[in-house]
């Protein structure tokens, strides 16, 4: 399945506040259950991700646990 920009059942596109707010609901997430570590790659693609915090344009999230 390949990542969508918008809600399930409709055509309108995720704004950049709604992606940023929805990635920091999901960090917060990931910090209660005392992930390892938390990145998110930004849109366009960057060298390197954000680590701990949606930066400007999130696109993917990384959550690991060792």
């Amino acid at each position: 399945m390949e990542p969508t920009n918008t809600s399930v059942g409709s055509e309108e596109k995720y704004t950049a506040e709604q992606r940023q707010d929805y990635a920091s609901r999901v960090i917060d997430w990931a910090r209660r259950m005392r992930a390892d570590e938390i990145t998110v790659q930004q849109n366009p693609v960057t060298e390197y991700p954000v680590v701990g915090k949606p930066g400007e344009h999130p696109y993917r999230i990384g959550i690991w646990w060792d």
